[in-house]
């Protein structure tokens, strides 16, 4: 690969993760053989660590960006590096504004996703039915709502975020038609925990590739050095990309690094 570059980070779901949930072994070996070759890979996703976990060897990473840039977690040390979570206090006056509005609601922590109002039936490990806010005894970073119309969803968003004080964004990935409300601490995102991360690591933008299809990946493909857009992304992402790559269900990014 180009030497030019030394830190490889990508979305998962829509982009690194098939429709099916899965990723694609072509996908995993090629990512655990450039980490092998010194390059940094890194997951930069809305996903906990649980969720990562339950689909791909964390080893194939060399830091995980969690939760939309929540946390970052350190692969080999097994550690958190970086944190910023939601003040309890906060998460409770949010879930009884929009309570009567919403279908569901994700509580996302370090670990797991805490599931208010639809129950999951038989759910992964890192998916917890919950009745009440009560029953979560640890840190929540991200709020998801979904609403049970989507009528006014950019205005609830807006409100939400400046009411609060805190970081909201309308979430969809291009893999579904659902859009939900993505809720986190001020200035907490996807480009700027790489960012920092880049900092931590004295790896400059231009020395980054990032992999992304979402709408949540619009600011980082547009600051990186070499920002590419799977070919099932939304056009507004491919229009910020540098470079269009093959789908998420094609091996997309695999394709991309075996050419570079």
């Amino acid at each position: 690969m180009d030497k030019k570059y030394k830190l490889i980070a990508t979305d998962f779901d829509g982009t690194l993760v098939r429709d099916d949930g899965k990723i694609s072994p072509k996908n995993k070996d090629t990512l655990k053989k450039q980490k092998e070759q010194g390059y940094i890979t890194v997951a930069v996703t809305g996903r906990t660590l649980g969720a990562v976990e339950e689909i791909i060897d964390l080893n194939t990473f060399t830091y995980l960006i969690l939760d939309n840039g929540a946390y970052i977690y350190d692969i080999k040390r097994k550690k958190i590096v970086f944190k910023k979570e939601l003040q309890k206090a906060v998460v409770k006056e949010i879930t009884e504004e929009l309570e009567s509005e919403a279908l569901k609601i994700d509580y996302c922590s370090l670990n797991n996703y805490y599931r208010y109002k639809i129950r999951k039936i038989n759910p992964p490990s890192f998916i917890i039915n919950i009745d009440t806010l009560d029953e979560i005894k640890e840190e929540v970073a991200k709020i998801n709502i979904t609403l049970k119309d989507n009528k006014n969803i950019e205005t609830i968003t807006k409100e939400i975020g400046e009411k609060y004080n805190l970081n909201t964004i309308v979430m969809q990935d291009s893999n579904i038609d659902n859009k939900h409300i993505s809720i986190s601490p001020k200035n907490i995102d996807k480009k700027e925990s790489l960012e920092k991360l880049g900092e931590f690591l004295q790896v400059n933008k231009e020395e980054m590739i990032f992999f992304g299809d979402g709408l949540n990946d619009l600011e980082i493909m547009e600051w990186v050095g070499c920002g590419v857009a799977v070919k099932n992304a939304f056009e507004v992402v491919k229009e910020k990309a540098n470079y269009e790559t093959e789908s998420n269900n094609n091996d997309g990014v695999a394709l991309f690094l075996e050419k570079l």
